[in-house]
């Protein structure tokens, strides 16, 4: 089920788009971007499979919101930890991801990605507007719903939550995260971050 979750934030986090764009343009342009780079011919060169990574990485980091993901994800724990533990924690979070998801990037197999509605979760004018735009990725196992909450700020849509086949990926985390804030508070959820984190790495130079 990560595995699943995983690959849907490789196919559909996604970078800046034009301001006003609506949630559902939004969605559909950075799928797009994304999409074309998965798709271009793969390479036996190092530096050209990392170039493939790292402009990936920048479509994430240009429009996911980690700052306000990190809090849904925590939920009332973010409130234990202080401004430092805060960004400490941001970091390795949005390295969590892009590092799992990056890991995952070889499932790719084609998929297509049909854009089926956005609906507003907030009514007009609100201090914060909040939509869902709903997709299915048609795997081959059959179609798989994806929804994307985002939230506007200054013109532009920002996604902070994907669901994948009914589970949220904060959901996913926070279970995980909660767990060892009950069990070793904010010291030992940065130090479990930090050895995710650093496993991954390993993992990648191991590969390559």
């Amino acid at each position: 089920m990560l595995k699943q979750i995983i690959l849907m934030v490789c196919l559909l986090l996604f970078a800046s788009t034009a301001l006003a764009a609506s949630p559902m343009a939004t969605v559909q342009t950075a799928v797009d971007q994304v999409l074309g780079i998965l798709g271009e011919p793969d390479s036996p060169e190092q530096n050209i499979i990392d170039g493939k990574f790292e402009r990936i990485k920048q479509v994430v980091d240009a429009a996911f919101d980690y700052e306000v993901l990190s809090r849904v994800t925590l939920g009332r724990g973010w409130r234990q930890l202080n401004d430092s533990q805060k960004e400490q924690f941001v970091a390795l979070y949005s390295e969590l991801i892009e590092r799992t998801y990056r890991n995952y990037i070889s499932a790719y197999s084609d998929e297509d990605v049909i854009y089926v509605k956005e609906t507003l979760l907030t009514e007009a004018g609100a201090r914060i507007p909040k939509a869902e735009v709903e997709t299915q990725v048609m795997a081959r196992q059959g179609p798989v719903l994806v929804l994307y909450r985002l939230y506007e700020e200054n013109g532009k849509w920002l996604v902070y939550d994907i669901h994948g086949e009914g589970i949220s990926l904060a959901q996913n985390f926070r279970t995980q995260f909660e767990e060892i804030l009950h069990r070793s508070g904010v010291d030992g959820l940065l130090e479990s971050l930090r050895s995710k984190v650093a496993s991954l790495r390993d993992g990648v130079e191991a590969a390559n």
